[in-house]
C-alpha cells in the first residue's frame, strides 16, 4: 500500500510504501507455502519446511526493506533523507547530480519541475564598506 507525501527538498507529491517490513498475513501465507511443499515432497512434516519457511521470510523481508527505501527517495529531484541525516553535503550533492542529468534526459522534459527555492546568504555589509575607499 501506498501513500502520498510531499519531498521536504522540492515540495513535489510522491508515493511511498507504507508497508516497512513483512506483515503476519504475508508470514502465515509463507508457513502454509513451506507445509505444502513439504507434504508434497515428503508426505509428513520434514525439518526442511522450517528451512523453506526461513528462507521465504528472509527474502519477503529484504523486498519490503528494499521496496520501502528505494520508494523513499524524491522521482523529481534525487533527494535522499537517509544520506541527509548522514551528510547534508552529500545530500546536496547527489541532488545536484541528479538535477544535471535531469536537464539533458529527454525523458524528464515534460515532466513537472521541481520547486526549488534559492538559498540566500547573508552578506556582512560592514566588511563591504570597510574595503570600500572611494574619493570624496
Amino acid at each position: 500500500m501506498k501513500t502520498s507525501v510531499y519531498c521536504s527538498f522540492c515540495s513535489l507529491p510522491h508515493k511511498v510504501y507504507t508497508q516497512k517490513h513483512v506483515t503476519l498475513p504475508a508470514l502465515i501465507a509463507f508457513a502454509f507455502i513451506s507445509v505444502l511443499v513439504t507434504y508434497a515432497a515428503w508426505e509428513a512434516f520434514h525439518w526442511v519446511g522450517c528451512l523453506i519457511f526461513l528462507m521465504l521470510a528472509t527474502w519477503g523481508e529484504m523486498v519490503y526493506r528494499l521496496r520501502w527505501r528505494r520508494s523513499v527517495n524524491c522521482k523529481s529531484c534525487g533527494f535522499d533523507p537517509f544520506v541527509y541525516k548522514q551528510s547534508k553535503e552529500a545530500a546536496a550533492m547527489q541532488v545536484k547530480d541528479f538535477l544535471d542529468n535531469r536537464r539533458t534526459d529527454p525523458n524528464f522534459l515534460l515532466r513537472t519541475q521541481p520547486l526549488l527555492k534559492p538559498t540566500i546568504k547573508k552578506v556582512d555589509h560592514r566588511k563591504w564598506l570597510k574595503d570600500f575607499d572611494a574619493p570624496n
